[in-house]
């Protein structure tokens, strides 16, 4: 992921990323393999900003998913949702 985050902001790509975070990583917990386990966090080395919604919650994914689609067509660069 380092690679595409990195390549993304240096090029300001509109990209948006979407991760769907269950809390593991293939058959481990995701604690127990990264230091940051919050993956929306990811990006922030590389400028990439990132937003925490409740994907059980359509309320919540709708207005999150809204502004960072406005952030990415504002021409501001890639996002993580």
């Amino acid at each position: 992921m380092a690679e595409l985050l990195n390549a993304a902001s240096k090029d300001n790509l509109p990209l948006l990323i979407i991760v769907i975070d269950n809390g593991r990583a293939i058959n481990t917990f995701t604690p127990d393999i990264a230091r940051n386990s919050n993956v929306y966090q990811q990006g922030l080395h590389y400028g990439v900003p990132g937003l925490l919604v409740d994907g059980l919650n359509a309320v919540d994914v709708a207005k999150g998913g809204k502004a960072v689609v406005d952030y990415i067509r504002a021409g501001k660069g890639p996002a993580i949702l």
